[in-house]
């Protein structure tokens, strides 16, 4: 039997940064890198679509008509497969919108697997049911901060009517 700490699961590699400016470096052309891997033994027969979804930092979901704030360069028809070969995929994404536009809170992007089953496979479920528990298959980037841009280094204040 498989111990707890072989069981497949997925893990953060590389976090995005905490302050997020979306209004720099060519906009469209600027993304975060989120990496994430699957760890432990996993079956050659078996492979997860992985997907992006977006949160507050207090882990509740952004309602899903703000959901495409966040962009990435993976596609939602063709999402990346992770597998036993390729066990790492490094999402490329941005958040569209700024943190004040939500009273100022920080967002999290949440990393979910959807298993694929390969024909005559129906029965994994049951008999690893881990392989699909959200526990397991769902991981979380640090709290971002999205920002217009960056202060200006310079900017003087300039005095109010007397």
């Amino acid at each position: 039997m498989l111990g707890l700490s072989n069981i497949a699961r997925l893990a953060v590699k590389r976090q995005p940064p905490a302050i997020w400016y979306k209004d720099i470096g060519g906009k469209k052309d600027t993304f975060m890198s989120f990496v994430v891997a699957l760890e432990g033994d996993v079956s050659s027969d078996l492979q997860w679509e992985a997907h992006l979804d977006l949160y507050f930092e207090d882990r509740r979901r952004v309602e899903d008509k703000f959901q495409t704030i966040l962009k990435t360069q993976h596609s939602p028809a063709s999402p990346p497969i992770i597998n036993s070969i390729n066990r790492e995929v490094d999402f490329k994404f941005r958040i569209e919108k700024v943190s004040k536009n939500f009273m100022g809170q920080k967002f999290r992007v949440r990393c979910y697997a959807r298993p694929l089953h390969p024909p005559g496979f129906e029965g994994v479920v049951k008999s690893v049911p881990n392989l699909t528990s959200p526990e397991l298959n769902e991981v979380y980037s640090n709290p971002i901060e999205s920002r217009s841009k960056r202060p200006s280094a310079g900017r003087s204040r300039r005095p109010g009517p007397r």
